[in-house]
């Protein structure tokens, strides 16, 4: 599905998700739907201006395996782009763990990530910097899983079953209020994330 047709799907997905969903997320995310649209908006043309890395670009808990050794590797990559690798740290740590578990290990998750793309060859982020781009970055979060819970006419109903897709949309909420997202978009937090 190419750039144009993902985002027609997600601009009818996101605002009728913000209508139907009830306390699966946040007033403060759903009471202007056109506002949280505009915030993923800001969110994707701040993931066009950094310097990008390679992204899975789908890393929910559904993505993720163990093998045979017990290491974890992510499958389903159907979806990989170019862009801001905070995308992928927001849309894991935002639904892959549960509120609390992200509440007490995304710092030093965060720092983690940083340090693991500095040895791998990648630029060596500034922590502050990264806190935004990865509260930038939850607004994706959210507008990947809106059509899993209200599907748009062209998408199979049966994506993900509803129960998870409430939680996931539970969990980014959660962490969209934690990090007052809207305001990581403000001019001063554009600037500072780069």
């Amino acid at each position: 599905m190419g750039r144009r047709a993902r985002a027609r799907r997600h601009r009818h997905a996101v605002p009728a998700l913000l209508e139907t969903c009830g306390d699966l997320v946040d007033p403060a995310v759903r009471r202007d739907p056109a506002r949280s649209w505009s915030a993923f908006l800001a969110s994707v043309q701040r993931h066009h201006d950094v310097a990008p890395t390679v992204l899975h670009n789908d890393v929910h808990l559904g993505n993720w395996f163990r093998d045979a050794t017990g290491r974890l590797g992510l499958c389903d990559w159907q979806a990989v782009v170019l862009g801001d690798g905070a995308r992928d740290v927001a849309y894991a740590l935002s639904t892959v763990l549960r509120v609390e578990d992200r509440r007490r290990w995304e710092d030093d998750l965060l720092d983690l990530y940083r340090d693991e793309l500095a040895a791998r060859g990648g630029p060596r982020i500034d922590a502050d910097a990264l806190r935004i781009r990865y509260r930038q970055q939850l607004w994706g979060a959210l507008a990947f899983w809106a059509p899993t819970y209200h599907p748009p006419r062209l998408m199979p109903g049966d994506m993900q079953p509803r129960a998870i897709s409430g939680e996931m949309l539970r969990r980014i909420s959660a962490a969209l209020v934690d990090h007052d997202a809207f305001a990581a978009l403000d001019a001063r937090a554009q600037g500072a994330g780069r």
